[in-house]
């Protein structure tokens, strides 16, 4: 079967793109067949369909004026097109979440949250910023917010947003008609790991965060509005002090294993999910260098996984069986390279 995935780049001159491409799910082979040129296109998301994607645009300023941006893209039959981009006036959006009528930007290197309002063609050019304020433990790191992703709570009350630079969750309330209505709770993090992204159980009654500086995934229960710490466990096998990032994290469709990216160690780490919400670390595979972001496919049975600094995508055949250790059952299958300069850092499917 052959799946369209997309990817973002995290370059910044010449081979920065959006790249369109074929999955083929009997031998893992990705061939680019389209891409179009952008500034530092770091992360995709559909705009509702399979044909529209917004993009970031991670820069410091666009088109000259100060911020970076958000645009969308046609991915219809033949060459991808822009259909339109708009600067936000904040520096460093890393992240998109589509909430009906409106698109939501972390952007880290501003320490504010984006709300953009998307009409029939696209942004209507209302935009709202809500300034994070603070700083945590890590003198230089964490000096100041640095939001990172953010997603919609299962029971669509809330926006919740990691901050890595403030070690806090925000719950933003949210309407689908008007946005953002109010003030966020805020929930803390142990000082200095760093939030970075997020996903929810299946029930919606428990919240994994991964965290990038503590290499640890952090589980909270979830209930109207309240996130209470219940575990934390490391990313890394017991013992291992190997230098971490953790990237990307991940749940299977049957809500029954997750896994984060370790960029440093280079390695995806998988966990078992137990009846009561919490952790298990459960092994892991290595990948290509610096693994920013990975995917399960559409049907489950495969994971790819964006190896920014090997200019490379790793295919890996993936199963799920209980007590099973992982490197029975995740095998890699396929190394896809990509061109030089390419920094693939997150991948989107489109849906079958």
């Amino acid at each position: 079967m052959i799946n369209t995935v997309y990817m973002g780049s995290f370059s910044k001159e010449g081979g920065a793109a959006i790249m369109r491409a074929r999955f083929d799910s009997l031998s893992g082979e990705i061939k680019i067949f389209d891409k179009i040129n952008s500034h530092r296109p770091s992360w995709l998301t559909f705009a509702g369909n399979n044909q529209d994607i917004f993009y970031t645009i991670e820069t410091e300023e666009t088109d000259g004026c100060y911020g970076g941006g958000i645009g969308l893209i046609c991915a219809s039959d033949g060459n991808l097109k822009i259909k339109s981009a708009i600067n936000i006036g904040a520096k460093g959006p890393t992240h998109l979440c589509r909430a009906a009528n409106y698109l939501y930007a972390a952007c880290y290197a501003e320490g504010s949250l984006i709300e953009a309002e998307i009409g029939e063609d696209g942004f209507t050019g209302k935009i709202k910023a809500f300034a994070h304020k603070g700083k945590s433990v890590h003198p230089t790191r964490q000096n100041m917010p640095h939001p990172h992703f953010s997603l919609i709570t299962p029971d669509g009350e809330y926006l919740a947003v990691c901050d890595l630079g403030l070690d806090k969750i925000f719950l933003y309330p949210v309407d689908e008609r008007q946005g953002i209505t109010g003030s966020a709770l805020t929930f803390d993090a142990p000082a200095g790991v760093g939030p970075r992204h997020a996903v929810f159980s299946p029930d919606g009654h428990f919240l994994y965060v991964v965290c990038e500086m503590g290499c640890n995934i952090l589980t909270y229960s979830y209930r109207n509005g309240n996130l209470s710490l219940i575990d934390s466990v490391s990313t890394l096998p017991e013992g291992d002090s190997t230098p971490c990032q953790c990237g990307a994290i991940r749940m299977n469709r049957e809500g029954t294993e997750l896994f984060v990216t370790n960029r440093g160690p280079d390695d995806i780490a998988f966990f078992e999910i137990k009846k009561d919400g919490k952790l298990k670390y459960n092994g892991s595979v290595k990948t290509g260098a610096w693994p920013r972001d990975a995917v399960f496919s559409p049907d489950g049975e495969w994971i790819l996984c964006a190896c920014q600094n090997s200019d490379r995508i790793d295919s890996f055949s993936y199963r799920y069986s209980d007590g099973s250790p992982t490197k029975e059952r995740v095998k890699l299958v396929r190394q896809n390279e990509l061109y030089k300069g390419s920094l693939p850092c997150s991948i989107l499917f489109s849906n079958p």
